[in-house]
């Protein structure tokens, strides 16, 4: 039952992150970055200017970041959910997905899956 029930919780996770836009915030963030070595080498930009664009470029990477590491909470807290109440309705699910043979086993299921998913999405 914990191998089905692993099974499921992988599906789940990996439906809900295929969900969040992380490609849109990476590349917004890669964005940015390429502005902030840009600004950098120019030479023709003066240091005054530089201070003040830089200030700029580390705010929207701080929210970036801040927005990145929601969604992992955001996967975390559900996983932990799903896991609480699979152990509530009395498949002792977690000791299990916490061995190293549930971890090796989510980590092969969930590459399976998103293969799968991508092949035919």
């Amino acid at each position: 039952m914990n191998w089905i029930l692993t099974t499921v919780l992988c599906i789940i996770l990996i439906e809900f992150v295929v969900r969040i836009p992380l490609r849109v915030i990476i590349s917004e963030m890669n964005i940015v970055m390429r502005k902030v070595l840009h600004t950098l080498r120019a030479k023709s930009v003066s240091d005054h200017r530089k201070e003040k664009v830089m200030l700029a470029y580390a705010s929207s990477l701080f929210a970036s970041t801040t927005k990145l590491a929601g969604f992992l909470v955001a996967t975390g807290a559900l996983a932990f959910l799903l896991i609480a109440v699979f152990d509530y309705l009395g498949a002792a699910i977690g000791p299990f997905v916490s061995s190293w043979v549930g971890i090796s086993f989510s980590i092969v299921v969930a590459t399976v899956y998103f293969a799968i998913r991508n092949f035919f999405v």
